[in-house]
């Protein structure tokens, strides 16, 4: 399960940047990802141009390590 997936990096790295995907858009994460840790959500299916902007605005929006 992705939450659970997402739960474990959290607790390898409590700064991890994840985007979750999922075909169901009901799914509580694709709904409010930033609530279960995710930095974005992106419904499936999707093209790769929409995923490489997703990543993008991610990794750009992500605090600076210290």
């Amino acid at each position: 399960c992705g939450l659970d997936a997402m739960a474990a990096l959290r607790r390898i790295d409590p700064r991890v940047t994840a985007i979750v995907s999922s075909g169901d858009t009901a799914d509580h994460a694709m709904l409010n990802p930033a609530a279960y840790g995710f930095a974005s959500a992106l419904p499936k299916p999707y093209e790769a141009s929409e995923l490489s902007r997703v990543i993008r605005e991610a990794l750009a929006a992500r605090p600076p390590r210290s």
